[in-house]
């Protein structure tokens, strides 16, 4: 067995390594299992580094926590203000030709409006820079324990993996802060929020659409 092939069945001893495939790194193993393997067990590990990832920007995600909740909230409050329009904006102006309740609805709406615009924009942009700065800080990390490990790893260790772990993994966690974040966060919040105000509005009809909505097909 050569060199290369005796650094691999070092790292694993699972893997079985032939000398005229040894250059390749993991020969005869297929690459999913392989990453499954070697990323086994790696739960805690994961929870520990995304809080250590994490405590720096304690305080900005509990900012951007209530930043959330503000934007859901005004965003939200708009179909309540155009059902209050209609109830008891419209009346006024048929009876007495009142226009006030219904200018005072419309300004509401307006600053509801902003507000949801604001705390989208300022969202957008605190959890980029908390994202950009995570990822840097994986970056190097990753780039500082590869440095570390000793030439045998990089001898049985293809090259290509090496580098897909340093650029398409961390590209996933970028996707994932730069849009997955955002897009369950929101769909949790407009769920929660839309049942809220539905059975505000009316219990038994709220009950009746969200049991339709849950028997729905598809």
């Amino acid at each position: 067995m050569s060199m290369d092939a005796e650094a691999v069945a070092e790292a694993d001893p699972d893997v079985l390594v032939d000398e005229t495939t040894a250059w390749r790194g993991l020969a005869k193993v297929d690459a999913d299992e392989a990453a499954e393997r070697m990323t086994a067990g790696l739960g805690g590990g994961s929870k520990r580094l995304l809080r250590e990832l994490l405590t720096p920007f304690k305080r900005a995600i509990q900012f951007l926590v209530v930043v959330v909740l503000v934007e859901n909230a005004a965003r939200l409050a708009i179909p309540f203000l155009v059902k209050e329009g209609i109830d008891t904006g419209i009346p006024p102006i048929q009876e007495h030709d009142d226009l006030r309740p219904l200018l005072v609805i419309v300004a509401i709406m307006l600053v509801a409006t902003l507000t949801q615009a604001v705390a989208r924009q300022l969202f957008l942009v605190r959890s980029g820079r908390i994202g950009q700065d995570v990822l840097f800080e994986v970056r190097r990390r990753v780039f500082g324990h590869f440095q570390a490990l000793s030439p045998a790893f990089h001898d049985g260790y293809t090259s290509g993996r090496v580098i897909s772990r340093q650029t398409s993994d961390v590209d996933a966690i970028y996707e994932m802060l730069e849009t997955g974040f955002d897009g369950l966060v929101t769909a949790a919040l407009t769920l929660v929020g839309t049942a809220g105000l539905l059975l505000f509005l009316d219990v038994k009809l709220g009950l009746v659409a969200l049991c339709c909505g849950r028997s729905w097909p598809g």
